[in-house]
């Protein structure tokens, strides 16, 4: 469950594993097919988000790594029918 805490100068979201699984690969994919040279501030922001999923994610370095990101897209939309 995604949840989320302002301060004053930053905004701390919390995320279950499934949902930091299926962010980290939408983004990943997301930089594979982007093709514009440009880099905005919309870009830099999805890269420093997808540096610190990379660095507390393990699934991205498993062999089933697929498996655990389909199964993840499945709790998480199995969820949203409650």
């Amino acid at each position: 469950m995604t949840t989320v805490k302002h301060t004053e100068n930053d905004v701390v979201l919390r995320l279950s594993g499934d949902e930091a699984l299926v962010l980290f690969e939408w983004m990943h994919k997301r930089d594979k097919e982007d093709e514009e040279s440009r880099i905005d501030a919309e870009k830099i922001v999805l890269w420093r988000l997808e540096a610190q999923l990379d660095e507390v994610l393990l699934a991205p370095f498993e062999s089933n790594y697929d498996q655990l990101v389909e199964a993840a897209r499945a709790r998480i939309a199995e969820s949203a029918g409650e």
